[in-house]
């Protein structure tokens, strides 16, 4: 029987069923099922991955010829035993060298200068040495036919480079302001020593970045993402339960499941972030974020993170932020109040807590358990105590809540005892909650029990009674209370003629308007309080933090100056002080560097998602030319952040878009109008689907193009990854050059027209090698809150689950012919990468960490484990570059194994230099490939 080609990757599971995995393991202590000594599988673990398959484990075909870091890495460091030789011989030059040991070596000819001419061999010495070194020797002859690159004869006074053991060293970075702040400052805080604390997230699937400054606006340090260096002696896996170690040092691998790490969703939630009086920080999570975290959660439908020194080392686990909407409010008691927003987004299918919806609920902060305090509800005595204030929304069939109107119009949806828009809580000097609720806004409040005691919906300004329009935060300190609000202003009359009914306009509803936002200075309880001043704010602003220890007061704004920025203002007493504003980013400074390529002439292409633009730059910035996409500011949940490639035969520049048409530019950065990716018969335009990963990652001499395509459709697929090959024209000819697993978009060539592509595990949903919900569980039956959630383990090596998605994600290499996984086409596989996010609910991933540079050096990223991984030819790991951190892991030694990564995006290699983006950290590092030990020999006659 001859089965179509179509349906192989779908046959990578055997057919033969492990006897002893036939019993349907459940997780009965996640997810602590970690091998003793911790050392991460990915880089070193022989054993079968087994996939779940409803009934029994099947066990995963991994590749053709798996390779993996530990065949290579770590190595002893050899030297040369002797000076190498360079001598005449019939066609050229022979270079004779040895070294004590196995170790990686590079081979150049280079001219009087230093500038190398022609590259002949790089790699690791040993069993799998690539060409044209001998395998199993120390000892090694390289012919040299005494040509350049171009095919000319070299000049007699070149040198023969022999470099042995790469030590890449830390650069500098390129366009970069530590202190820059950028949309959206999702938190604001304030701790007892006045230290200022701004949270920003600037791109949907990141995490929050959160710097410190002192009360001059002078930035102190990043307090999150963590640093090893605040680790202060303690080891991180007794901090940190998913830690792993590679090459012996612990690494917190970024497990990419949104119930294991940040998962900040739009860029726009905020972080419910708050310090008490003595330091310890909180952060919250108010509503569950997703049903496939709630095994660790058991019946608990938030959750509380605490961080007891924001000055030691502290690492947020399981906090998902996916529909963090509301107010977070501590009482200086030891109870947090988490005030849920009714929302579009907190409600349906990502909640499975459709009771916190629209409610506050008050827990403890030491253990996070409910608070039973509530003996009122309103204006209604509790049947019991309760944790929660408020009335529960309603539910339709579909298990979504229904959502009140916005409005005070109706008191049956908008009462005393139910919430319908929850914009901001806050717990006074008397221990009373006062809620920011309604539309318009106004401020109910209520006693410690639950009781409902009366509501703030106005103020006497200038002598003058005004009620609020909106209400965008409040702040107790002592007995004054400050507010960020506007007031209504009368609405227009109408003229004589409407009032006679000569025109429509008295059929139409009056509606009052807002008045400017103002931050708005009160004294005395609230019921009785007095405006004492009030001044006129950005409408931007969005977040208000109180310095209750600085003499003067200090009040800080969140967004104060626009988007990005945060203000000072001094207290003065009975009146307001200046306005200082800080934050934004300088210029010639990326905000928020996602996607780079280089093209081989010094210059760097740079695509910034913040500022909308394709930036071209060198590594100084001494050049800046920007073209821009679309408007700056923080883009739209569907605005994906293309993948940029330079061509460097045809000299373009292509931006491919997330499940789109790549987009052609003139190395100027000019629109190409007129080039289209076609298919076969010319005609048309090719674009990848929505749910595609399609990217243009290569360029080979004749001027072919090349792009990975990941697919990800929600059922079984035929056929999951492809590379395709187009013509220099854009016309397609080969579909499919080579045929992949699930493909994730990564692809590069070297210099020869070898393709090094990326590839998933084979599985049955995309999700479970995507998101990293997967690595580890599935999702076929009901988790303990009823909806759908982990219940199985769903890969597996030996007898622990496989956690992370480096543990499924493979560099394939084929030659120029193409291939196909897993047969004899596939020249090797080498597992341990990881692009982390994927397409299975079309999120945006990186498309763009694989790189190749002047020498055949192979870059490509293991995100997971922070980390930039270098190959040669045959596979062999040559080094590592960089390790997990934050802004402050910068090397002073120019070691590139210190530097701080937190969540690698972008690879570009050119010549000897490779650059990294990291989107979390927010800026892009240089490297050069520097070598242990460099000789140079001269010729010979």
């Amino acid at each position: 029987m001859r089965l179509s080609l179509l349906w192989i990757p779908l046959l990578m599971l055997t057919s033969s069923v492990l006897a002893e995995d036939r019993t349907e393991p459940v997780l009965s202590n996640h997810p602590d099922l970690f091998p003793p000594d911790r050392v991460c599988p990915a880089t070193s673990s022989r054993k079968p991955l087994l996939y779940y398959r409803g009934k029994a484990f099947a066990e995963v075909q991994e590749g053709y010829r798996l390779i993996v870091d530990s065949d290579s890495h770590p190595r002893r460091p050899a030297r040369l035993k002797s000076p190498p030789s360079v001598k005449k011989c019939e066609g050229g030059y022979e270079i004779a060298f040895a070294l004590d040991g196995y170790d990686d070596v590079d081979v150049s000819v280079v001219d009087a200068s230093g500038t190398v001419v022609r590259r002949l061999g790089c790699g690791v010495l040993g069993p799998n040495a690539p060409m044209p070194f001998a395998k199993h020797s120390l000892a090694q002859t390289v012919v040299w036919d005494g040509l350049d690159e171009q095919g000319n004869s070299a000049r007699t006074d070149c040198r023969v480079l022999i470099n042995v053991g790469l030590q890449p060293r830390f650069k500098g970075f390129v366009g970069y302001d530590r202190a820059s702040t950028v949309p959206h400052i999702v938190a604001l805080e304030v701790d007892p020593k006045g230290r200022v604390y701004v949270a920003t997230s600037a791109e949907n699937r990141s995490d929050p970045v959160i710097v410190r400054f002192d009360r001059n606006g002078t930035y102190l340090d990043m307090v999150y993402p963590p640093s090893p260096r605040r680790l202060t002696g303690r080891k991180l896996e007794d901090v940190y339960r998913h830690a792993e170690y590679i090459d012996g040092r612990a690494v917190p691998t970024r497990a990419r499941s949104w119930s294991q790490y940040i998962y900040q969703w739009p860029a726009g939630t905020m972080l419910p972030f708050r310090i008490d009086a003595d330091g310890k920080g909180y952060i919250a999570e108010i509503l569950t974020g997703h049903g496939a975290a709630d095994v660790d959660w058991k019946t608990t439908k938030y959750r509380i993170f605490c961080i007891d020194d924001m000055d030691n080392f502290w690492f947020l686990q399981n906090i998902t932020l996916l529909q963090s909407y509301g107010g977070f409010a501590l009482d200086g008691k030891g109870f947090g109040y988490l005030a849920a927003k009714t929302s579009g987004l907190a409600k349906g299918a990502f909640s499975t807590d459709p009771k916190g919806i629209g409610r506050i609920r008050k827990v403890r902060l030491d253990t996070g358990e409910p608070q039973l305090d509530f003996t009122w509800n309103g204006t209604q005595k509790c049947p019991a105590p309760s944790a929660y204030l408020g009335t529960a929304l309603e539910k339709t069939p579909d298990r979504k809540a229904k959502v009140p109107p916005r409005t005070v119009d109706k008191p049956e949806m908008d009462s005393e005892n139910r919430f319908v828009d929850i914009k901001d809580i806050e717990i006074d000097a008397k221990g009373r909650l006062l809620v920011v609720d309604s539309r318009p806004r106004r401020v109910k409040v209520y006693e410690a029990n639950g009781r409902f005691i009366g509501i703030l919906d106005r103020l006497t300004v200038d002598g003058a009674e005004r009620r609020f329009k909106e209400i965008v935060a409040i702040e107790a300190a002592d007995d004054d209370i400050y507010l960020i609000a506007s007031f209504q202003t009368p609405p227009a009359q109408p003229d004589a003629a409407s009032a006679a009914g000569g025109s429509n306009a008295d059929q139409k509803q009056i509606t009052s308007s807002a008045g400017p936002l103002c931050l708005v200075k009160c004294a005395g309880d609230i019921f009785t309080s007095e405006v004492v001043w009030q001044t006129e704010v950005h409408p931007a602003v969005q977040y208000l933090a109180v310095d209750r220890n600085s003499d003067p007061r200090l009040i800080w704004l969140g967004n104060g100056n626009g988007p990005g920025t945060f203000s000072r203002l001094v207290d003065k007493g009975v009146e307001p002080g200046a306005i200082t504003h800080f934050g934004g980013t300088k210029e010639r400074c990326f905000r928020f560097p996602v996607s780079i390529s280089a093209d081989g002439e010094g210059r760097l292409y740079v695509y910034d998602h913040v500022a909308g633009s394709i930036v071209r730059t060198d590594g100084t910035t001494t050049e800046w030319k920007e073209t821009r996409l679309r408007s700056s500011g923080s883009a739209s949940a569907n605005q994906k952040e293309p993948t940029l490639f330079v061509d460097r035969v045809g000299r373009r520049l292509y931006a491919t878009h997330h499940g789109g048409k790549p987009s052609c530019y003139t190395l100027d950065l000019e629109p190409v109008k007129d080039f289209a990716l076609r298919g076969a018969d010319g005609k048309g335009s090719f674009a990848w689907g929505a749910r595609s990963g399609g990217t243009i990652g290569g360029v080979d001499r004749q001027g072919n193009i090349y792009a990975s395509d990941g697919v990800a459709p929600k059922k079984k697929p035929k056929l999951n990854g492809v590379v395709r090959r187009f013509g220099k024209d854009g016309r397609m000819r080969d579909q499919p050059l080579a045929r992949l697993t699930w493909g994730c978009g990564s692809l590069a060539l070297d210099s020869r027209g070898n393709m090094y592509v990326l590839d998933l595990a084979s599985a049955d949903l995309w999700t479970h090698v995507s998101h990293n919900i997967p690595c580890g569980l599935a999702r076929e039956i009901k988790s303990v809150s009823g909806g759908r959630g982990p219940a199985r383990l769903m890969f597996k090596r030996g007898a622990y689950p496989v956690w992370q998605q480096s543990d499924l994600c493979y560099l394939v290499k084929f030659g120029p012919e193409g291939g196909e996984r897993n047969t004899a086409t596939e020249q090797w596989s080498h597992r341990g990468f990881s692009p982390h996010t994927g397409s299975g609910c079309s999120c945006d991933w990186p498309r763009g960490i694989v790189a190749v540079d002047a020498a055949d050096r192979i870059y490509a990223a293991d995100a997971v484990h922070h980390h930039v991984k270098v190959l040669d030819t045959a596979g062999n790991l040559v080094a590592r570059i960089g390790w997990w951190g934050s802004a402050e892991d910068v090397p002073e030694d120019g070691d590139a194994t210190k530097l701080g990564f937190w969540n690698i995006y972008g690879l570009a290699a050119t010549g000897e230099r490779l650059y990294v983006s990291d989107k979390d950290l927010r800026r892009i590092a240089g490297f050069v490939m520097a070598y242990r030990q460099t000789v140079q020999v001269p010729l010979t006659d």
